[in-house]
């Protein structure tokens, strides 16, 4: 896969097209399982499709590609303190 089809799938997913994005970088990791920026584009589009589950789940294959790489471990926080907000507003009528 060279930079020109990760920028492709890139401004696929900022175009808002999710589901073509999503099938072209699933197609792509097929052949290129080990590809960082697929598995972080993929965890991007899930988030932007607010799947946490499964976006959370690419940002840690990013991690498990690179250990140290910060803004996959960013995501994951990211998503988790969207599970873990609490407004106690919410249950006081």
């Amino acid at each position: 896969m060279t930079n020109s089809n990760i920028v492709d799938l890139t401004n696929l997913f900022k175009s808002g097209n999710l589901e073509e994005a999503e099938k072209q970088t699933l197609e792509a990791l097929k052949v290129n399982s080990d590809s960082l920026d697929l598995y972080f584009l993929l965890g991007e589009i899930y988030s932007k499709k607010q799947q946490w589950g499964k976006a959370v789940n690419q940002f840690r294959n990013v991690l498990e590609l690179d250990p140290k790489n910060k803004k996959a471990e960013t995501r994951i926080k990211m998503i988790s303190s969207i599970f873990n907000f609490f407004n106690p507003d919410q249950f006081n009528p």
